[in-house]
């Protein structure tokens, strides 16, 4: 055991690798405003003893900040002494008023509100005629309740108490309007520090009528951050992939949801499209969470050691005011955060703005995804003057909303809202999903204009808190359909003498911008050679021509990139003329097209084959991703939807004796 005899001051990481460190009072766990010092995992038999000073940073420096925030505290209440419990640790750093006022030990509030609530914990259990969240009764010893262990609790905050005397008669700027600006500082705990297996006690109480039934308030209960997803995966079984936290400056509720293989985050600022970032939790914050099994179930060991995330610190949520609305997050020095990649999103993204913040909300396409809530949605949670959410075909108001592959979408319902009336802007910031399809935005109270918002993403309206018909979920929906696209264009290549006429036509002239003439000389990069404006002619076949004068003395391969005006783009289909041998030829052996795709390739072969085919699909590292068996009979056709953007290889194969036919590369997403 390695006793500490005087002042021992972390502002990193503190490892501990075997052993046991007796704090001995002296060991202080520094937090300034972008970061936090931290535990690593306690493994093979190693422990911290002794009372320790735990630092956790609120920040102020704006008004906005003066508000609620969602706390959990990293030591073992039952090991503090009488009068030292973390509630009242709490008001030796905060104002912390309450019902009964004096009488119950709390600070006296205003003469508006004698009695404010400061600390109040929230009751998953109770039914819709009991409040949720229960307000601390007292702060004596007597009745002064215990924080377990991964407990969250809620707290209002008003900054520091160095300006407020007891017994002023309210002439504290803390507790009378016009109230003060809250300061930035790091309040302390001093106590045992939480470690090891840590249980908890999670309740779903089927409470009728209850749309937030299953969600339960816990806390990070270590000196460390952790790691969300390793608390899922150790408890799959009992709660959803996902998680809440109402930020403090009523600039929405960052909200996390995952499906097991694709992640999303709204309301997260600067991580906002990477969930990998997302997953940490810092010390200090509770959250919500989604209990999934009924009843009340107690889980052994819902927080361990292994659940911390050793070599990220985030900085608080609750820091830096100069950024509003950003999770920052910093590294310790001794490891890059840990990050990991998720296949691409289909993602629609959009946010509700007033004159001071803003809520967001997003959809995720992803085919076998239902249109009515499911366990992957992530439910709405208000935090914001302004409110907006997507609505289930059942009606449940969604922060994050997995629907079905767009093509089976028609509709979407918007619930929106705000705490005072006035103009609002709905901002549509990304439209990535929507590839292939126009989206609409209609009004109900403009029925005759329909919105397209490819075109105008930001939308100005006005609500009137006084006519209920300007906000709520019947105002707003998103309308979806195909876009139209015009028919693929007739496409030829000719060799006349040292230059190369490229000629085609098609229909629909009017929906096409322009056409990019590009040639490949290995069948997978191409380079544009030349641009013709398209003649836009109503619905009549226009015919266009282009002299490549200096093609390549080699085999070239030309393809038509064509601009639609709806904001597409599509390919014609090869041409292949080879100048190596003075003659032209039909196709090489094999010929892949689409190149580069984003669906699906088919494959031509040079002459005709009565044999049946082995197809295979190879990354740039030779690892096979795919095969499909191909008769004689059929078109070679490979679905190539399900592969991350990027280049690979195509192999044929006789099935009947693995002779090689011939391989190709070709793009994916490119």
């Amino acid at each position: 055991t390695l006793f500490l005899n005087g002042p021992f001051q972390v502002s990193g990481l503190l490892n501990v690798t075997g052993g046991t460190v007796n704090s001995n009072g002296y060991l202080r766990l520094i937090s300034t405003a972008t970061q936090s010092a931290g535990v690593a995992p306690l493994l093979n038999g190693a422990m911290v003893t002794g009372n320790v000073n735990v630092e956790s940073w609120f920040t102020g420096g704006e008004i906005n900040k003066r508000g609620t925030r969602m706390v959990s505290a990293p030591i073992d209440d039952n090991s503090t002494i009488a009068g030292n419990k973390v509630y009242q640790q709490l008001k030796k750093n905060i104002i912390i008023t309450g019902p009964g006022g004096v009488a119950n030990s709390f600070d006296p509030g205003n003469a508006v509100q004698p009695f404010a609530i400061t600390l109040t914990q929230y009751i998953e259990a109770n039914t819709l005629s009991q409040p949720q969240f229960r307000s601390i009764p007292g702060l004596n010893n007597a009745i002064v309740p215990i924080v377990k262990p991964g407990e969250g609790f809620f707290l209002f905050y008003r900054g520091n108490r160095n300006s407020y005397t007891p017994g002023t008669s309210f002439t504290s700027s803390k507790v009378n309007p016009t109230f003060a600006v809250p300061e930035s500082f790091a309040i302390t705990y001093f106590g045992f520090l939480n470690q090891g297996n840590i249980p908890l006690t999670l309740s779903k109480a089927n409470n009728p009528g209850d749309t937030n039934d299953g969600y339960n308030v816990i806390g990070n209960p270590y000196a460390a951050t952790i790691d969300f997803r390793m608390l899922y995966l150790n408890n799959s079984s009992g709660i959803e992939n996902q998680y809440m936290i109402v930020k403090p400056d009523k600039s929405g509720t960052l909200t996390y949801a995952s499906d097991g293989s694709n992640g999303i985050v709204i309301n997260g600022g600067t991580i906002a499209s990477s969930a990998s970032l997302a997953r940490y939790i810092q010390p200090g914050q509770a959250l919500y969470i989604k209990k999934t099994i009924s009843g009340t179930t107690t889980y052994p060991a819902f927080f361990n050691e292994n659940c911390k995330a050793a070599t990220s610190s985030p900085a608080r949520l609750l820091s830096l005011p100069e950024h509003k609305n950003l999770l920052q997050v910093t590294n310790m020095s001794t490891s890059p955060v840990i990050s990991e990649s998720y296949p691409s999103l289909k993602i629609l993204r959009m946010n509700l703005q007033d004159a001071f913040n803003m809520d967001e909300t997003a959809v995720i396409f992803k085919h076998g995804s239902l249109t009515e809530y499911e366990g992957r949605d992530a439910a709405y949670f208000t935090g914001s003057t302004v409110s907006l959410s997507t609505l289930s075909s059942d009606d449940k108001s969604l922060a994050i909303n997995f629907m079905p592959d767009l093509k089976d979408v028609q509709e979407i319902k918007l619930n929106l809202n705000a705490s005072a009336s006035g103009v609002l802007k709905l901002n549509f910031t990304d439209l990535s999903a929507a590839e292939g399809f126009q989206i609409f935005l209609k009004d109900a109270l403009f029925p005759a204009n329909l919105i397209n918002v490819k075109i105008n993403p930001a939308y100005d309206f006005l609500l009137d808190k006084a006519d209920s018909e300007s906000f709520g979920n019947s105002r707003f929906k998103l309308i979806f359909k195909p876009e139209p696209v015009p028919a693929p264009v007739i496409f030829t290549a000719k060799k006349i003498r040292s230059s190369v006429s490229l000629n085609w036509s098609g229909e629909l002239a009017r929906d096409v911008q322009y056409f990019e003439v590009e040639v490949s000389l290995d069948h997978l990069l191409y380079k544009n050679i030349g641009s013709v404006t398209s003649t836009g002619t109503a619905d009549l076949n226009s015919a266009y021509v282009f002299i490549d004068k200096v093609p390549s003395s080699n085999v070239n391969f030309y393809r038509l990139k064509q601009f639609n005006k709806n904001g597409s783009i599509t390919y014609s289909e090869l041409r292949t003329i080879d100048l190596s041998v003075s003659k032209e030829i039909k196709d090489p052996v094999i010929i892949v097209y689409p190149n580069p795709s984003a669906d699906r390739i088919q494959v031509e072969l040079k002459g005709q084959f009565d044999y049946d085919i082995q197809a295979s699909v190879y990354n740039l590292q030779g690892k096979k991703l795919k095969g499909v068996n191909f008769t004689s009979a059929v078109e070679i056709c490979l679905e190539v939807s399900d592969l991350p953007k990027g280049i690979y290889i195509l192999e044929l194969r006789k099935s009947e004796n693995q002779k090689i036919i011939g391989r190709s590369k070709f793009g994916v997403g490119m």
